[in-house]
């Protein structure tokens, strides 16, 4: 007697009819369950002050690393700046003298002074290298820090704000409920 389509329209309009029974009957958010909502969004703004708080705080150390590394690396960078052209005078000298011995003894003497002289050399260059990767690496440290400390105040600051527009909630909640 029904058809398919008749079926599934009274089904239709059954699950339609009950959905807009529960809607309708459903009961308002008591006072309770309002301040609730707004101590949860309270508490997610304390949390928000609390992180951004801690990402300035490892912003601020971050920063002072890398500042030091700067440092660091500058006086190390000086010190190499200078030894460079020495041990290339020393090693340039060493390769010089090539050639110049009378005798065994003084052609072992060069060749050990040539490799003193060659790793002088290599020494002083790879603390140069060292000196410039290591200004390079407070660069960046000074560089994420002063991200971590931006994203840090934005934090505090939504965070604060939340919290004031969450207490001036709780604070319209209270004169409803004693009013």
């Amino acid at each position: 007697m029904f058809t398919m389509k008749t079926k599934s329209a009274v089904a239709a309009l059954l699950i339609g009819t009950s959905v807009l029974v529960v809607g309708c009957t459903s009961t308002p958010k008591s006072f309770g369950d309002e301040v609730s909502v707004v101590a949860k969004e309270w508490k997610r703004g304390e949390k928000k002050v609390e992180d951004g708080q801690e990402m300035i705080r490892e912003g601020d150390q971050q920063i002072r690393k890398g500042q030091q590394q700067q440092a660091d690396g500058t006086v190390a960078l000086r010190k190499a700046q200078r030894a460079v052209p020495a041990a290339q005078e020393r090693y340039d000298l060493a390769l010089a003298t090539l050639g110049t011995a009378e005798n065994a003894d003084d052609a072992t003497a060069q060749a050990k002074a040539l490799r003193q002289a060659e790793k002088a050399l290599k020494e002083s260059q790879e603390a140069l290298r060292e000196a410039e990767a290591k200004i390079k690496r407070g660069k960046g440290n000074v560089s994420e820090g002063e991200k971590k400390l931006a994203k840090g105040r934005r934090f505090v600051a939504e965070g604060t704000a939340e919290k004031k527009d969450v207490e001036a909630d709780y604070l319209r909640l209270s004169s409803q409920i004693a009013g």
